[in-house]
C-alpha cells in the first residue's frame, strides 16, 4: 500500500546526494534538472515523486528516489518562497531488491525503456546478496565491460542466459553451453575471457 508523506526540502536535498541514490539508476543531468525547476515554476509540481522505504532489507539506508530523481533535484534547487515547506511524495514499502528494480524499470519506461544492460547494471550493482544468481551477473557484467568492448550486451545475454525473463527478474542462468560459446567468441573476436572473479 502507498501512502503520502510530506518531504521538506532538507529532506529531498538528502535524497538527492549521490550517496544515498540507488546505484543502477540513471545519473541526474543539470540541464534536465534546470528544465524541471523552470516547469515547476512556471505549472507547480504536477506528478508527485514516488519514495520508496528500503528499510526492510538496507540497514544503511530509509528512503531512495524511486523515480522522480530529476523532480526532487528540481524542487531542491528552487527559488526560496517556492514549496518552502514540504512536498507531498508517494511511498512505498518494499519487501526486496527485485520488487524496487521492477518498478523503477516499470516507471522509467516512460521516458526511456530499460534494456538489458540497465538490468544487467542493476542486478550487478545492487544485487551481490543474491547468492544464487550473483556469481553470473558478475561474470556477465564483466564480459560485457572488460572482454567484448563494442558487442551488445542483449547479444552476450541472448548467448549465454536461458531466458531473457529470468535474466531481467534477477535469476538469471547461464546455458549450459555457454562455456564452449564463450570460448568461440572468445576466439573470433580476440579478446580475453572474462574473469570469474566477484566484485
Amino acid at each position: 500500500m502507498n501512502d503520502i508523506k510530506q518531504f521538506t526540502k532538507k529532506e529531498l536535498k538528502g535524497l538527492v546526494k549521490e550517496k544515498n541514490l540507488l546505484e543502477f539508476n540513471r545519473d541526474i543531468s543539470d540541464i534536465h534538472t534546470k528544465k524541471m525547476v523552470e516547469s515547476v515554476i512556471e505549472c507547480g509540481i504536477l506528478r508527485l515523486p514516488v519514495i520508496g522505504d528500503i528499510s526492510s532489507f538496507d540497514q544503511n539506508k530509509k528512503y531512495v528516489i524511486i523515480d522522480g530523481q530529476h523532480l526532487c533535484n528540481a524542487i531542491v534547487k528552487l527559488p526560496k518562497g517556492i514549496y518552502e515547506d514540504s512536498v507531498p511524495c508517494i511511498v512505498k514499502v518494499y519487501k526486496n531488491k527485485r520488487d524496487v528494480i521492477s518498478d523503477i524499470s516499470k516507471l522509467n519506461n516512460t521516458q526511456k525503456t530499460w534494456n538489458d544492460e540497465n538490468y544487467l547494471d542493476a542486478w550487478f550493482k545492487f544485487g551481490k546478496d543474491n547468492v544464487e544468481h550473483f556469481t553470473n551477473y558478475s561474470y556477465l557484467w564483466n564480459a560485457y565491460n572488460h572482454s567484448y568492448d563494442g558487442l551488445p550486451c542483449g547479444f552476450l545475454v541472448d548467448l549465454f542466459a536461458t531466458s531473457k525473463d529470468s535474466f531481467a527478474e534477477e535469476q538469471v542462468r547461464l546455458d549450459d553451453d555457454f562455456t564452449s560459446a564463450l570460448d568461440d567468441l572468445v576466439k573470433i573476436s580476440g579478446n580475453k575471457k572474462p574473469s570469474k572473479k566477484r566484485f
